[in-house]
């Protein structure tokens, strides 16, 4: 479920009169993303990730309207992966790319808001074999915020 910030506007309209509602709307998305970016509120376990052998980079798939913000951990078959820069990686891993140096993965790498690495590269195409927990932050386009997160008590507005 999920509430849109829309149904927030009678919160907020009677503290700024005359104030139009797309810019009240766009101050709430603006908060809910900071808020997300500054506090690790909205977290979310993503989908189970099959690896393919010889493949090191991976889609984050967090849910609709919502960008992964950071990785808070990751398993590869039940073993912790340990987070690592790239410039870290490159030295514990030369040439770890390579399809001679393929593995089991040891490390991962968050490089996008929608992709991450695993490292070595995996060596065998494993079903559902990364499990992650990502923190989460909506994105500049969403129009609701997750009811898990946001209590409403009138007239203020709690986030927990």
């Amino acid at each position: 479920m999920a509430t849109t910030y829309e149904t927030l506007l009678p919160e907020i309209m009677p503290m700024v009169p005359g104030c139009p509602d797309t810019l009240i709307e766009n101050n709430i998305r603006a908060a809910a993303i900071e808020l997300c970016e500054k506090a690790p509120v909205y977290q979310q376990e993503l989908d189970p990730v099959t690896t393919v052998a010889n493949i090191y980079e991976y889609d984050l798939e967090p849910p609709s309207g919502a960008v992964t913000h950071k990785i808070l951990w990751v398993t590869h078959q039940g073993h912790d992966l340990e987070p690592i820069s790239t410039g870290l990686l490159e030295q514990r891993l030369p040439k770890w790319r390579d399809a001679s140096n393929a593995g089991t993965p040891k490390y991962f790498v968050k490089v996008t808001q929608a992709a991450f690495w695993l490292a070595p590269v995996p060596n065998a195409t494993e079903s559902q074999a990364v499990i992650l927990r990502a923190q989460l932050k909506p994105t500049y386009t969403s129009f609701v915020w997750p009811n898990r997160i946001l209590i409403k008590s009138s007239p203020k507005l709690l986030f927990i």
